[in-house]
């Protein structure tokens, strides 16, 4: 084979590799989530979105369905729906009051089976 067409494999080969370690909307394991919860008043907006957490209307109702309360007062959230390994683990929130984190919580569906 060609120098060349082994730079475009290593290449193809790098980048599948970094796709699969982005995050996907929506969705994070539950180490990631007891990562940024330990963050505590350093966690921020960003810091979710970046690990998967989204604004998705979807997730906050199931969020409520599953036992949680309803968002704090004038805060917004973001969710995301946790799992360890390839078991659903509940929907975690990360509230914000501006750059603030007010509340970090999971609905452990898990411990209900």
């Amino acid at each position: 084979m060609p120098r060349s067409t082994w730079l475009v494999l290593a290449l193809a080969a790098t980048l599948g590799v970094g796709a699969c370690q982005a995050a996907t909307s929506g969705e994070m394991t539950s180490q990631t989530y007891r990562s940024l919860d330990a963050r505590g008043d350093r966690l921020t907006a960003d810091d979710v979105r970046e690990a998967g957490g989204t604004d998705d209307p979807d997730l906050a109702r199931t969020f409520v369905e599953e036992g949680g309360r309803a968002e704090p007062s004038g805060a917004s959230c973001l969710y995301a729906r946790t799992t360890y390994r390839d078991s659903y683990r509940g929907v975690a929130r990360f509230c914000f009051d501006g750059a603030t984190v007010v509340s970090v919580e999971r609905n452990r569906a898990d411990l209900d089976r």
